[in-house]
């Protein structure tokens, strides 16, 4: 992956199609944006964890699991509210996973520097 698409931390196609007025198109578009930041992730998480000495894995195993339940709490619908809460909450969920996946690509360039 590129430097400049490192720092991009959201697909281009997903900006453009979040806009769209279709509801269907939105969502398309959102499901493809949350399976490539899911994907990131879980490629930025085994490469950092690569990285680490036990302990340290140890330690990146208990921040995830916080992390997730950080954003299954912080990006839940509302259970009474309609679709439009559906969509900001999936779109909640794809935003703190890009962010996330972003945290350790950059821990993992970090590491590295270490080494």
């Amino acid at each position: 992956m590129s430097n400049d698409r490192q720092k991009q931390v959201l697909l281009d196609a997903y900006t453009a199609g979040i806009t769209s007025p279709a509801e269907l198109a939105m969502q398309s578009c959102m499901k493809v944006e949350h399976a490539y930041q899911d994907k990131r992730l879980n490629a930025a998480y085994k490469k950092l964890l690569a990285l680490l000495d036990k302990d340290k894995r140890g330690k990146l195993r208990a921040d995830e699991r916080i992390w997730l339940a950080y954003r299954k709490s912080h990006c839940a619908p509302d259970p009474d509210a309609g679709q439009a809460d559906a969509l900001s909450s999936f779109d909640c969920s794809t935003l703190e996973t890009a962010k996330q996946a972003a945290t350790l690509e950059n821990r993992s360039s970090i590491e590295r520097l270490k080494q």
